[in-house]
């Protein structure tokens, strides 16, 4: 179901063929003209009071991606955010980090679908990187707010002072470096990339740094670690499953000088912190994306069996 009353059919189609290479049948009917269906997924905070109101499907399920008041200064569309999180649905959330917060907040029954990345795509290299140059992968993006570019430019400016050979490889959206007084000779922006480009320039690096202020960790968290960079990160209350206390991954306080000490740390002693980034690799790995999704759909299964609304 998609809220938008003005939706392009064949945009959409062709969104969804690009993305899972799947060519669908999209119907654009009113409300009251829906068939009869098993089940019909809300994976947007507005599409939950849409589905809720889907009458003839035997079951509703809420897909819940990040937590999304957080999007919204405190206001109204906050709170309708939050108040669709108590609706009477089935749940799947996900992400691990989300899944605990989710749990914690809202004490109800909800599958977990845990980030997987693709394998085939996101490889460690051969050989590790070497110390120096010291290379930090930033996942930049100017114009969104829970990833804090601002945050991260200050860092990175005050740790290439502590780190004269260090190098930056930003990605995420195109802009021009000099704007932010950054020198093309040590700060390289690639701008939106494929995921081969960027596995290839996770390779390369020693760390990324990647920073999420919502409840969801960011994917491209995992994918760097996938390829053997030690991820540095924000901390916040529901970061340990991805970091392990330190094991993993590295949590930080998210202070420029915080950030740039630690940076600084990291590179002085990289063959340490290198056995942190092989854990975390072998951590991001962990899933798989069509087992944990068919797992999650037997779950649902077993449940519709369990109170006689079997899918059919």
């Amino acid at each position: 179901l998609y809220g938008n009353p003005a939706i392009d059919k064949l945009s959409f189609s062709k969104k969804i063929s690009s993305t899972v290479g799947v060519t669908p049948r999209i119907f654009l009917l009113e409300m009251d003209a829906l068939p009869a269906v098993d089940v019909a997924f809300a994976t947007f905070w507005s599409s939950a009071y849409i589905v809720r109101r889907y009458k003839k499907a035997a079951r509703h399920i809420y897909f819940v991606q990040d937590y999304e008041p957080d999007f919204y200064p405190a206001n109204a569309l906050s709170r309708l955010a939050h108040e669709s999180y108590t609706q009477p649905m089935d749940y799947v959330v996900h992400g691990i980090g989300l899944a605990n917060y989710m749990k914690d907040r809202f004490n109800r029954h909800q599958h977990t679908l845990p980030f997987a990345v693709e394998r085939d795509v996101y490889q460690p290299p051969e050989e590790p990187p070497a110390g120096k140059p010291f290379k930090v992968f930033f996942y930049g993006r100017p114009r969104v707010d829970r990833n804090d570019f601002a945050l991260g430019v200050a860092s990175l400016l005050k740790a290439k002072q502590l780190i004269p050979d260090m190098e930056v490889y930003c990605a995420g959206e195109r802009f021009n470096p000099k704007i932010y007084g950054l020198s093309p000779e040590w700060w390289h922006n690639w701008g939106m990339l494929t995921r081969r480009e960027t596995a290839r320039i996770y390779r390369g690096c020693n760390v990324a740094l990647v920073f999420g202020f919502t409840r969801a960790t960011p994917m491209v968290a995992l994918e760097a670690m996938a390829c053997g960079c030690l991820l540095v990160t924000n901390r916040n209350d529901y970061e340990d499953w991805i970091t392990q206390g330190g094991r993993t991954a590295v949590a930080v306080s998210p202070n420029p000088v915080t950030l740039a000490k630690t940076l600084k740390v990291i590179s002085e002693n990289w063959d340490e912190y290198l056995k942190v980034a092989k854990k975390g690799q072998i951590l991001a790995t962990s899933w798989d994306w069509n087992l944990e999704a068919s797992r999650v759909i037997a779950e649902l299964e077993g449940e519709a069996q369990t109170d006689g609304k079997a899918y059919s």
